[in-house]
């Protein structure tokens, strides 16, 4: 009796995990667009180098990303190189898609909701005549709330996303970015 019932626990789980679709989407380095302070406390807008991977279960998706960016400002004799890096992870929850059935292409377009939480530091290198001294900053929590639109063409995948996050590392405390990245999406 006990073997019958594990038999069709087994073929239910077995037949479910069939039916669900996974996919694993890889992104080619894009491009993040903030509003921060610079050296003149004014916003300017920065672009960060983006590189990203989500991992979709059905409407759940699991990403890891990682932002890098780069500044130097002065001169020769003396100047200053700042490095920000930032580490995160993502939520997210498709709230809609839309098949295109007339296309004999497998295509379509998914709107996602998410959430975000993840580290920032900076690195500072001064230099002065030649001699450089850098100093990394602690590493800050980042949280975030944002919405994501995914374009797909067979394997292809476009998304664009646009998010507010907020971290006490950030010039302003709360930053509106946006991000383009283009990338490849396997299903199994």
């Amino acid at each position: 009796m006990m073997l019958r019932f594990l038999v069709f626990l087994g073929l239910s789980f077995s037949t479910s995990l069939a039916l669900a679709q996974h996919e694993l989407q890889i992104f080619v380095p894009g491009v993040q667009f903030r509003y921060e302070e610079g050296s003149d406390q004014q916003l300017d807008l920065r672009s960060y180098t983006h590189y990203a991977a989500n991992y979709m279960y059905e409407s759940v998706l699991l990403g890891v990303e990682y932002n890098t960016n780069e500044d130097n400002t002065g001169m020769t004799s003396l100047g200053v190189r700042s490095k920000n890096k930032e580490w995160n992870g993502l939520l997210g929850y498709s709230l809609a898609k839309l098949e295109f059935q007339n296309v004999a292409r497998n295509t379509n377009i998914e709107i996602l909701g998410f959430v975000l939480a993840g580290k920032t530091e900076a690195d500072i290198t001064t230099s002065l005549n030649g001699q450089a001294k850098t100093n990394t900053s602690e590493a800050q929590s980042v949280f975030g709330v944002g919405g994501l639109i995914f374009f797909r063409l067979d394997y292809f995948i476009a998304g664009l996303d646009t998010r507010m996050m907020q971290s006490s590392a950030f010039l302003p405390k709360s930053v509106f970015v946006n991000t383009i990245k283009l990338g490849v999406n396997f299903k199994f």
